[in-house]
This record gives C-alpha cells, sequence and structure tokens, in this order.
C-alpha cells in the first residue's frame, strides 16, 4: 500500500499492489485481477485514530484480466467525489479511467518495494545489516566507525523486473479526511459473493422488518 499527496496537497493517491511476481508464474505469482474480489481501501479518519476503519473504499472489475482489455470496466464504491460515493461503474481505456475529479489505473507495474532477500536470510551473518552485528550476546549493536564500510557494501533488488498488478486511484484529499488531518489507511480484500450475500440478507432482514411494523398497525 502507497498513500502520498500531490505537490499542491489538495490530492491524495491510494496505490494497492496485488499479486506479487505477476509476471513470472514459475514462482508462484497470480497474474490476473479477480472479478470475484472486492480490493478495499480502509480508511480511519476518526479523531482518535481507533484503528477501526470509518470508511472503505471498494474496487471490483468486471473480468479477469492482466492487462485489462477494451471493453473492461472498474466499479468503485465509496468516493464523495464520484457520484456522491454511490458504486459507479467506469469503463477502462488501456486500464485507466478518470471521471470528474477522481482518476484510476489498473494494470502491471515494475514492484515500487526495495527488498534484498539474499542480505535478510543472512543479515548478521556475513552481510550485518546497515551499520550492526550480531555479536551473539546483545544480539545487534552498532559496529562504530566500521559502520560506514558496512553501508557501503553492495546490495541487490530482489523484486527488479518483477511485476505486481497495481490499483492506483487520485481524488480530491478533502475525501479522505475526517475531523483532523491525520488519517490511517490500509488494504484489504474481501469476497464479492459473501458480500453480496450479506447486502440480500440485510435487505430481505429490512423488508421483513419494515412488513412487521406495518402488520402490527
Amino acid at each position: 500500500l502507497y498513500v502520498f499527496t500531490t505537490s499542491s496537497g489538495d490530492r491524495v493517491v491510494l496505490a494497492m499492489s496485488v499479486n506479487r511476481f505477476a509476471n513470472n508464474p514459475a514462482l508462484g505469482g497470480e497474474t490476473e485481477f479477480d472479478p470475484d474480489t472486492l480490493y478495499q481501501f480502509k480508511i480511519d479518519n476518526s479523531a482518535t485514530l481507533d484503528g477501526t476503519a470509518d470508511h472503505t473504499v471498494e474496487i471490483q472489475f468486471n473480468q479477469a484480466g492482466t492487462e485489462l482489455a477494451a471493453g473492461s470496466h472498474i466499479r468503485i464504491t465509496g468516493l464523495p467525489s464520484l457520484n456522491d460515493g454511490d458504486a459507479t461503474v467506469l469503463p477502462l481505456d488501456a486500464g485507466m479511467a478518470t471521471s470528474g475529479e477522481v482518476s484510476v489505473f489498473a494494470g502491471l507495474r515494475e514492484d515500487p518495494f526495495f527488498f534484498d532477500l539474499v542480505w535478510f536470510f543472512d543479515v548478521g551473518m556475513t552481510h550485518p545489516l546497515a551499520g550492526v552485528v550480531n555479536d551473539g550476546d546483545d544480539f545487534y549493536h552498532s559496529v562504530g566507525a566500521g559502520a560506514a564500510e558496512v553501508m557501503n557494501l553492495a546490495s541487490a533488488d530482489t523484486f527488479a523486473g518483477a511485476n505486481v498488478s497495481m490499483i492506483v486511484l487520485e481524488f480530491p484529499t478533502a475525501d479522505l479526511l475526517g475531523t483532523n488531518n491525520t488519517v490511517g489507511v490500509w488494504a484489504a480484500k474481501a469476497s464479492a459473493t459473501a458480500s453480496a450475500c450479506r447486502t440480500r440478507r440485510a435487505a430481505k432482514s429490512r423488508s421483513e422488518s419494515t412488513a412487521s411494523t406495518s402488520g402490527a398497525g
């Protein structure tokens, strides 16, 4: 998950990466967006930042695809700047769509996350991590004068050249804020089928409750 504002500060970008190694199925990478999945941005904009989502922006695709072809559509729910937050379906052109103040991209991009897997497994052994060593007693401590030399040891990005499936939304910052200028954002996925079942059960319950109240009169 990546969250940042534009240089003007009045627009925000939410980016979710899924399907690591999307261009290499041999490494177990999924290659497509799943039309039966709701891709969610959870937003906590309460005054206390209590870790509970106060708002959810949901993304769903109408068909599977790595690079979504012409005729693909995306459904966005929960953005006030887009149809007052109601579910809105937009056609995708080369993975992109724009409606009013909202822009979206969905497709393959190189994984922006830097991670040296070799150093991760080797830390404290032959390649201490950036200024610390494992001495077996107090685990890690500063190498002091040798820190600069350790910092200059070569590293390699394990994810270089690897693609992920990216979902990127850009919209007015005001859509994200609550009672203050600090928010918590995290990403989640949910089953579209399970969500639809819950929605139908809730609608049925409301209908039965209304009928019962009317009959009581």
